[in-house]
């Protein structure tokens, strides 16, 4: 029996998956599965390794848009008879058996529990006049708080928007000048309104006349007042 490896260029690839989608778009009707792993490695980066006789004659109906990985190889090789297992960027498929089970793929009681992710979270972020704030920093937290490693910034307009975010994923927007703020992610947050920090110099100051503020009294003044 000979063993299949498709998809490889000039040896195994050394770069990372993160360069990569980690879900697959594909619209197929009696696609030979060869052809099917060529999408997913063009899409992912993953390469695909299997016994040639497991592959022949194999044809697939298939419709779905940004399914992740490990949830569109068992949906596709499930039907098969077929199984896999992911080693780095490869995925080594072989015949299923009664126990068998898709490695990095989790037991079907506890599917349910895994979280959600939204296919795109999108926002924008502006100043209490309502102008956008250009170079704002997002980051994606966890639902502990813990910073997942996943940051950005806004547009020119202000706008953001980050790929496959789980549902109970935090925000952390900060800028310069303003106090930060922490949100739920949602599909469509909105506009994310940024308070200004309120500088000593700006506060008021009643001088028993008018209110003035500190920075347009004489400093000579001032200093009298605040020792009164």
């Amino acid at each position: 029996m000979r063993l299949l490896t498709l998809f490889i260029f000039g040896g195994f690839f050394s770069l990372s998956a993160a360069t990569y989608s980690q879900t697959v778009s594909l619209q197929a009707k009696g696609m030979p599965l060869t052809e099917v792993f060529k999408k997913v490695y063009q899409q992912t980066g993953y390469q695909v390794a299997a016994k040639e006789e497991l592959l022949k004659n194999q044809r697939v109906n298939v419709t779905v848009r940004k399914m992740p990985l490990n949830d569109f190889l068992g949906h596709v090789l499930t039907k098969k008879g077929l199984t896999y297992e992911i080693v780095d960027n490869n995925i080594f498929v072989k015949a299923a058996t009664s126990t068998s089970r898709p490695a990095n793929r989790p037991r079907e009681e506890t599917a349910t529990t895994l979280p959600q992710a939204f296919t795109e979270v999108r926002g924008r972020v502006v100043d209490s006049l309502g102008n956008p704030l250009e170079g704002a920093s997002i980051r994606i937290l966890n639902a502990t708080g813990d910073w997942t490693g996943i940051q950005g910034k806004t547009n020119q307009d202000g706008y953001f928007a980050f790929k496959d975010v789980p549902e109970d994923a935090l925000l952390e927007i900060s800028y310069v000048g303003f106090l930060q703020q922490t949100i739920q992610a949602a599909a469509d947050v909105g506009s994310i309104v940024l308070k200004a920090v309120l500088s000593e110099l700006d506060e008021v100051v009643i001088t028993g006349y008018s209110a003035e503020r500190k920075k347009d009294i004489p400093d000579k003044f001032l200093s009298w007042m605040l020792k009164q």
